[in-house]
């Protein structure tokens, strides 16, 4: 009975899954925060670091991959996150916005390197988060590569989630 939902539900339901007890649960997620503020605003996409305002969540892009930040925060402190993105801009300005928390491991690579290496049942939720938007054919084929990855190599834990971002 798993409908597609609004973000806000998708994220709780995922925190409660990895936040079920205090033993540490492993969270992957492919494709990073990119941008420090959103489009409306001035400095989407930018390196300048003058545009981030922890503070102010109002403006911060919650399209571009503000999943790292937010679990981060409400994910029990024992889980790992990997955060992967293959431009190693994203993972700086993901870095400067996560630079509060200890638990986020930033790797510069693309996903299919990093799903080729990874142990089996080892991810308790895989947050696909790659690609972009236009054009979509070249992310939808990504996609299915990190798909076949995913169960070739039976990455997930038995009872393991994969979140799906829009694309």
């Amino acid at each position: 009975n798993r409908v597609p939902k609004m973000r806000d539900e998708t994220f709780i339901f995922c925190l409660n899954h990895v936040n079920v007890n205090t033993e540490k649960k492993v969270i992957l997620e492919l494709g990073t925060s990119r941008s420090f503020v959103d489009g409306r605003f001035p400095g989407c996409n930018s390196d300048d670091p003058k545009y981030w305002e922890p503070n102010n969540p109002e403006k911060w892009d919650w399209s571009a991959g503000c999943f790292t930040r937010f679990f981060a925060e409400h994910s029990n402190k024992t889980n790992q996150i990997i955060t992967v993105d293959i431009d190693w801009r994203h993972i700086n300005r993901c870095k400067l916005m996560t630079k509060d928390f200890s638990n986020i491991n930033y790797v510069v690579s693309s996903s299919e390197e990093v799903l080729s290496k990874m142990p089996p049942s080892s991810i308790d939720l895989l947050y696909l988060d790659t690609g972009d938007m236009t054009p979509i054919e070249q992310t939808a084929q990504l996609h299915l590569r990190e798909a076949k990855l995913i169960i070739e190599r039976n990455i997930l834990k038995d009872d393991g989630i994969i979140l799906i971002d829009d694309v």
